[in-house]
C-alpha cells in the first residue's frame, strides 16, 4: 500500500491494522466531504490485482475511485508488459460511475 503526501508517494508497511490507520487518516485529512469546495478536491484510489498470467506479462488489475459521496467509478484495466518491461493499459472496462 502507499499513500500520496507532501509529493511523495511513500510506501505502508505493516500489519493490516497499520494499513487501516493509514488510510483513516488519509480520509480524515483529504476527504471532508462538508463543503462543495472539498468535495472533489481530492479522492481515495484503490487498485486490486484480480490476476497476473505465469509469465508475468499480462495482468487485469481492478481500479476504484472514490471522489466524494454520490462521486466515484470503477474500472478493470488489463495491463501489459512491453517489451522494454514497462508495463501499459492494453484495454479496459468501465464497471460502472456515479
Amino acid at each position: 500500500m502507499w499513500s500520496y503526501r507532501d509529493g511523495q508517494l511513500v510506501e505502508v508497511t505493516g500489519d493490516a491494522a497499520e494499513k487501516l490507520a493509514a488510510i483513516d487518516a488519509y480520509q480524515a485529512d483529504f476527504m471532508d466531504f462538508e463543503t462543495e469546495q472539498t468535495i472533489f478536491a481530492s479522492g481515495f484510489y484503490e487498485f486490486v490485482t484480480v490476476s497476473l498470467d505465469p509469465g508475468l506479462q499480462k495482468a487485469e488489475v481492478y481500479r476504484s475511485i472514490s471522489c466524494g459521496p454520490l462521486c466515484g467509478s470503477d474500472y478493470l484495466l488489463i495491463l501489459e508488459r512491453a517489451p522494454d518491461g514497462e508495463w501499459y493499459v492494453s484495454d479496459s472496462t468501465h464497471l460502472w460511475q456515479s
